[in-house]
């Protein structure tokens, strides 16, 4: 099974770059935040025609989170808000469950400066967040998104940089640490606990292709999905090309969560006053990895779990109109045709790490395209 987060920076936007993801990599599971679309403007028919369904959490021109599903996936038992948010007007969080698991999509507030209210506000919606991901645990959990934290010095460019600022403040970054030492685990530095590379980059001064940039997108996972990870990366062409989003989607592959969870009743997921933990022990979730046919598939050996890659994800990503002849005709494609289409994300680095496979997605060219912008409200 595989899931992704990704700021996309409005969704309208980078609607064709968010197809040209869905199509290359096929993930199961999707997790978008800032979306920033009104209530009646998230794109449900576009995506459906892409294989996906949605379910959104929309407030307009600033923040808005989503989950996607394939469309073999149903997503059930949805939820939007998060219970004693300091801000509960703002479109920050959403989750359902999906594929087996309780997915949450979540934007964390920006926060913008240590004495500014929106940094108070930030540090109540972490709080906010311990609380609901207590609630949920005993369940297969995915917490992803947009945190606005830099969980440690080696996920910022330069650590002397942000001396003072926010996204690497102690108080923030002691929140974190409550979510994680509760029981969660960050998914990336699971699979890899060494490897510096970042999620969120500015528009602005060419940070991207200097290197400037911050981890900031992460996914806490419960135990049990720490255990079945397989691969996780960065897909950095995501930065590049027409239309960036500032942040890169980061992706993660499990062993495979069947729907029907032991355990997982309605209740338990929806109603924050009657959530609780399950006892300890054997998880009931029974583990199969996908078939061969999925062309983004990891081809697992035989025996359980962390079994040797014998592939990474190759081929070739889908060429655009600049890459075409000019005397040829332009050619229309629908997204369904898009996606039996190979694609080209080569993964120039597959490494063993604890017997846990990394996929480092790597850029393959650069491009000098400008803007402006900053890291989020």
């Amino acid at each position: 099974m595989k899931l992704a987060t990704w700021n996309v920076n409005s969704v309208r936007a980078r609607m064709p770059r968010l197809l040209e993801f869905l199509a290359l990599h096929e993930p199961d599971v999707v997790c978008l935040q800032e979306t920033k679309t009104a209530p009646d403007g998230f794109p449900t028919a576009e995506l459906r025609e892409a294989g996906y369904e949605a379910a959104d959490e929309s407030g307009g021109r600033w923040a808005g989170v989503a989950i996607l599903a394939r469309e073999d996936h149903a997503i059930e038992d949805v939820a939007r808000g998060l219970p004693g948010s300091p801000l509960p007007g703002d479109a920050r969080w959403i989750e359902a469950t999906v594929a087996g698991l309780r997915a949450v999509s979540v934007y964390v507030v920006n926060g913008r400066a240590l004495d500014d209210p929106m940094y108070e506000a930030k540090l109540a919606f972490l709080d906010a967040m311990a609380e609901r991901a207590a609630q949920l645990a005993g369940h297969p959990l995915v917490i992803a998104g947009d945190f606005n934290i830099a969980p440690a010095d080696m996920d910022v460019w330069d650590p002397a940089a942000f001396e003072g600022a926010t996204h690497t403040s102690a108080p923030e970054r002691e929140r974190l640490a409550a979510l994680l030492g509760a029981g969660l685990a960050d998914a990336f530095r699971v699979v890899e606990p060494e490897t510096v590379q970042h999620t969120w980059w500015d528009y602005r001064q060419g940070h991207f292709h200097r290197r400037m940039g911050m981890r900031i997108d992460l996914a806490l996972v419960s135990p049990d999905l720490a255990g079945r990870l397989r691969a996780a990366g960065i897909d950095r062409d995501f930065r590049k090309g027409p239309k960036p989003s500032d942040h890169a989607p980061v992706l993660f592959e499990f062993e495979a969560v069947r729907p029907e969870v032991e355990g997982l009743e309605r209740d338990d997921v929806t109603n924050p006053e009657t959530c609780s933990s399950s006892p300890t022990g054997e998880s009931p979730v029974r583990i199969t990895t996908r078939g061969s046919g999925s062309r983004s598939a990891v081809r697992a050996g035989n025996g359980p779990g962390r079994s040797p890659m014998s592939k990474a994800l190759q081929g070739e990503r889908p060429r655009g109109p600049q890459h075409q002849a000019k005397s040829a005709a332009p050619q229309k494609i629908t997204h369904r045709e898009m996606g039996t289409r190979r694609s080209r994300a080569r993964i120039l680095r597959v490494k063993a790490m604890d017997g846990v496979k990394c996929l480092d997605m790597q850029p393959q060219g650069t491009s000098r395209r400008k803007g402006r912008g900053t890291c989020g409200r």
